[in-house]
């Protein structure tokens, strides 16, 4: 039987099948007219999306869990036909109190692993109750939570043997929803800051679905005055244990960009800091579609450092050198670390996603980048870590 990866590389569409589904797209007209540029490009990204959306189906993964995909990563040809290429099938669930939870999914890189799951009732009803209590809770701000959300399985570190049995406590991230949809879709982020991977067999045990609300019921002239409401919602009950496996042939490698670069960078701050701050030595730096990551090494000039330790105050609990390896990762977060794309447009990566990081007392940071959207590495030109340019080389 062929893979996922395969069948999607083999499907392939006649210019006949291309110019059916544009003319499907089409509303009847009564006589022919000369369509404009700005239609006839619609036409053919809904045809592209169609294109996508009919592969999908070919393979098996359903239609609305394409769509429920691209509601969260974006919509366009160029994020479908990325979502196409890193996402795996599963299809394994459990079923209690009426109620299946299936991981549909496996959305990949070398990066970065999401899973895709979804809440349904045997007897197509909405998934959440339909009660007075319960229909706020389609608000938007991702108030729903499972009482136990965890993963289970063994971590393999990348290039090597190594390997450990890891427990994770997570969190459901819950796509966009109304409180009557049957339906529910619901993320789990699989992010590592080391070069660990899960491969193999994975369980996630889920337990009891509830919304968590933190409201005030007034509008105050103070907020020692404002009435808040901090409470839990039961909505779902029910154990649902999911074994399913990850495989890793799936996915493609991150670009390694090399290792034993030197940069500078400087910190613009107020009150001014000695500068340089930092120079860095590269240890790792990685891109794929939904992440970048960088760990190096750093050292930084002694002015600086006397800055630094002026600052410093016991009453934070930390000693000197981790406070200032923890200073110095924020001040990082803080620096010119940027995309440029081909078409020339430089981007902040910090405004690319979310941004997270990692000190050690021994001088070595880690900086990662999770991408809200899919960014291809064949539409970046270069990246800039202060004051050196990395180019990102293209297949």
């Amino acid at each position: 039987m062929k893979s996922y990866h395969d069948t999607m590389e083999s499907l392939r569409f006649s210019p006949e099948d291309k110019a059916a589904m544009v003319q499907a797209l089409l509303p009847p007209a009564a006589s022919p007219r000369k369509l404009s540029r700005r239609k006839k490009m619609a036409l053919l990204a809904a045809a592209a999306v169609a294109a996508v959306l009919c592969a999908a189906c070919a393979t098996g993964l359903l239609q609305d869990t394409f769509a429920a995909l691209a509601a969260r990563f974006g919509d366009s040809p160029d994020q479908m036909q990325s979502i196409q290429t890193l996402t795996q099938p599963v299809q394994a669930s459990a079923t209690d109190n009426g109620v299946t939870i299936s991981v549909e999914a496996v959305i990949r890189d070398g990066n970065h692993i999401y899973l895709l799951s979804r809440m349904t009732r045997e007897d197509d009803q909405p998934v959440l109750p339909q009660t007075e209590q319960a229909k706020n809770v389609s608000n938007g701000d991702n108030t729903l939570q499972f009482q136990t959300d965890t993963l289970a399985g063994t971590y393999h570190e990348a290039d090597s043997d190594a390997s450990t049995d890891l427990n994770a406590t997570t969190t459901a991230e819950f796509l966009s929803f109304e409180v009557h949809d049957k339906s529910l879709y619901f993320l789990h982020d699989l992010s590592f800051l080391r070069d660990w991977i899960p491969t193999g067999p994975i369980t996630l045990t889920l337990e009891n679905l509830s919304s968590h609300e933190r409201y005030s019921t007034s509008t105050p002239s103070s907020v020692t005055e404002a009435q808040i409401v901090d409470r839990e919602i039961p909505l779902v009950e029910g154990t649902w244990t999911i074994p399913f496996s990850l495989d890793s042939d799936h996915a493609e490698p991150p670009l390694s960009l090399g290792r034993g670069q030197t940069f500078r960078s400087e910190i613009r701050r107020n009150p001014p800091v000695a500068s340089p701050l930092f120079e860095g030595t590269i240890q790792t730096i990685r891109l794929s579609p939904m992440a970048f990551y960088l760990t190096y090494d750093y050292t930084v000039a002694p002015a600086a450092l006397e800055v630094l330790t002026q600052k410093y105050s016991p009453a934070c609990q930390l000693s000197l050198d981790q406070w200032i390896a923890e200073e110095l990762s924020f001040l990082m977060m803080e620096q010119n670390l940027s995309l440029t794309f081909t078409d020339g447009t430089q981007v902040p990566l910090s405004s690319l996603g979310s941004v997270s990081g990692a000190f050690s007392p021994d001088n070595r940071h880690t900086y990662a980048v999770q991408f809200q959207k899919i960014i291809p590495p064949d539409t970046i030109s270069s990246i800039t870590i202060g004051d050196l340019t990395i180019p990102v080389p293209h297949k």
